[in-house]
């Protein structure tokens, strides 16, 4: 969401925040921000009534979302954009285009809609499981820098060796869960394996 926010208004202040810190955080920038600084809140959105009418009376505040959790503010404020049909990033995307040429980022958009939607179905396509792990690799800040300054998901030479070397870290990685996988039979002949990981929980 932020870097097709960017892309739109250079210059804007990032704050890239966890779902336990929000109320805090909102609270902050209330009292901390002159009046006329517009806020638009992405992919999360707050939890209060106090909170909402707070920022409701402020004014300058927008949320898009696409998180269940979020409908009620959506019901309430106009202010307040969520559908849970699509990702964030790709709702940012359909507000800004009417505004602005970004039409390059598309296939960047597409594919974190496909991870993020968990593909509509089975699953997401490799392109966007590469996009996914390139990020884990890089990081928020240079993943940022990287697509903020060009959305190609053309990987360069340095890029490619970063996500094959990611790739072996995985198999390895799931080869090890599968052997240490204990297996139960129900009383119907169904057979699960339980195993007990703390990373690359969607792969596995």
């Amino acid at each position: 969401c932020a870097i097709v926010y960017n892309r739109c208004f250079p210059g804007v202040i990032n704050h890239f925040i966890n779902y336990d810190g929000i109320g805090e955080f909102v609270s902050e920038l209330f009292y901390s921000l002159p009046l006329d600084t517009s806020i638009m809140m992405s992919d999360l959105s707050i939890k209060t009534d106090e909170l909402a009418e707070m920022l409701n009376r402020r004014g300058k505040f927008e949320i898009i979302d696409h998180h269940p959790t979020a409908t009620w503010l959506a019901a309430k404020y106009p202010w307040a954009l969520v559908d849970t049909t699509m990702s964030a990033t790709w709702l940012m995307y359909e507000v800004m285009k009417t505004q602005f040429n970004i039409e390059d980022m598309l296939p960047f958009v597409t594919a974190v809609n496909n991870y993020d939607t968990w593909g509509g179905g089975p699953g997401p396509n490799e392109q966007s499981l590469s996009l996914n792990r390139l990020l884990n690799v890089l990081g928020t800040a240079r993943f940022f820098d990287r697509f903020l300054s060009n959305p190609s998901l053309k990987f360069d030479e340095s890029e490619k060796l970063l996500l094959e070397l990611r790739d072996e870290e995985i198999n390895k990685f799931l080869k090890q869960v599968s052997e240490s996988a204990t297996v139960s039979v129900d009383a119907s002949g169904n057979k699960y394996a339980m195993v007990a990981i703390d990373r690359y929980i969607s792969e596995a």
